[in-house]
């Protein structure tokens, strides 16, 4: 019994492709740049705690929007890939 499982597990070790790998990769960089958006955007806000400018508005803006550029990608690479 425990035979026709190992035989199942390297069967499917060897089926898995170079495409499969590099699209797995794809999604664990995506992930992580969400995880770095998110960090931007706290550091942004932070920033503009401790310093007023005249910029606050719009490094706010970009770094929302870059947050949600990130979520976007990552959930159309999921759906594509």
């Amino acid at each position: 019994m425990q035979n026709a499982d190992f035989g199942k597990i390297i069967d499917f070790i060897v089926s898995i492709s170079l495409w499969d790998i590099v699209k797995i990769f794809y999604l664990i960089i995506l992930f992580f740049y969400i995880f770095f958006s998110v960090i931007v955007l706290r550091q942004i806000s932070l920033m503009t705690q401790t310093l007023t400018a005249q910029l606050e508005k719009a490094l706010k803006f970009f770094g929302v929007f870059n947050l949600l550029l990130a979520i976007f990608l990552f959930l159309s690479a999921l759906s594509i890939l």
